[in-house]
């Protein structure tokens, strides 16, 4: 009795074997690489990187390693991304963010009469081992069917990578689960520091004159327990504008000047969305407080005090310089409710962003 017993759960042992073998492997993908800086196809860099980032995680099971890690890593230890095609620098890339898996790539563009196509090398390296276990190259052409190329790289890598990354599909039917990855609330954060211009338009603004300049200061972060691409920020601003001359208002009137000094105190949800390298596009919407402080001197001195609600929306280029530094320009729309008056002011910035 008890040696069948021993004999059940030595197969059910070796049944369950594959199962509990699954190991979640770390997996880091490089950005594909433009050998020879060729400028007309600098945009295969994103699109490759991308396509392959997609088409693996939808076929395989495995821990991906974020693109900002691998930008920080490859800047504090001299692993420059234009070599990221290099075994020595994948090797190392990989050793350094304690990855299992690390696929990197590069392609070279070459012209056949008036026809280009593209030849992209690809290699997957076992970085415990520090070797090369997949390399192979894979060409088509870079016209119109360019996508169909791009496809071609990517379904060749997920081929390669059968023999070393868990099925999703199998593991889902040998009964296991693929770990939820619990996403933070907030990451990556930054501030920024921004200095710009404005005017006003519709509402008060036959009584306005803006002032120069437009200070601001920015704190943010991503939110990628709801989306990867968006980012939330609180904004504060200030400027000023006084009375124009004239004859309209009580304070005109009387030969008495005014200035006031606009406080803008914003929230604002963000998208984030790259479009070549560190070229990013940020489209926002948000609102929130305008608190004003106004001077009037002349015949009377005094101060006056008010608030109102703003709503806003603009858009922000971003260039990410390296895993620190960001510069950033902005147009920002900020449609001030006063008194049952729509102001508009037009704000235009540029700043610096830090990543923290």
């Amino acid at each position: 009795m008890i040696k069948h017993i021993l004999y059940m759960l030595l197969l059910i042992a070796i049944t369950s074997a594959p199962l509990h073998g699954q190991v979640m492997k770390k997996v880091a993908v490089l950005d594909f690489i433009n050998i020879e800086k060729n400028r007309s196809y600098d945009y295969l860099e994103v699109s490759i990187t991308k396509e392959v980032n997609r088409t693996l995680a939808e076929k395989f099971v495995f821990q991906k390693m974020d693109a900002y890690e691998i930008m920080k890593i490859s800047e504090r230890n001299y692993l420059f991304r234009d070599d990221f095609h290099t075994k020595s620098v994948a090797i190392n890339m990989g050793l350094l963010a304690k990855q299992d898996i690390v696929i990197s790539g590069g392609y070279v563009m070459r012209q056949d009469k008036s026809a280009y196509s593209v030849i992209t090398r690809v290699r997957i390296i076992d970085v415990s081992k520090k070797k090369v276990i997949k390399e192979f190259t894979v060409g088509g052409p870079a016209d119109d069917r360019i996508w169909g190329t791009i496809n071609s790289i990517t379904d060749r890598i997920a081929r390669e990578a059968e023999s070393i990354l868990p099925n999703k599909e199998e593991w889902e039917k040998q009964g296991l689960k693929e770990p939820k990855k619990r996403k933070a609330v907030f990451a990556a954060p930054r501030v920024g520091l921004r200095a710009g211009g404005y005017f006003y338009a519709l509402g008060w603004d036959e009584y306005f004159d803006p002032q120069q300049p437009v200070l601001g200061l920015t704190v943010g972060a991503s939110v990628p327990v709801i989306w990867e691409k968006l980012s939330l920020h609180v904004e504060f601003y200030y400027f000023s504008h006084v009375l124009k001359e004239g004859n309209t208002t009580y304070v005109q009137q009387e030969n008495m000047t005014g200035t006031t000094n606009n406080f803008l105190f914003g929230l604002y949800p963000m998208l984030d969305f790259q479009l070549y390298r560190g070229l990013y596009i940020h489209p926002k919407i948000g609102g929130g407080l305008v608190l004003q402080v106004t001077n009037v001197s002349g015949s009377v001195s005094s101060n006056f005090y008010n608030n109102f609600a703003f709503a806003a929306a603009g858009v922000e280029f971003s260039y990410r310089i390296n895993w620190l530094l960001s510069v950033v320009v902005s147009v920002n729309c900020v449609m001030e409710i006063e008194q049952d008056t729509i102001t508009l002011a037009n704000v235009f910035n540029a700043g610096i962003t830090f990543w923290l």
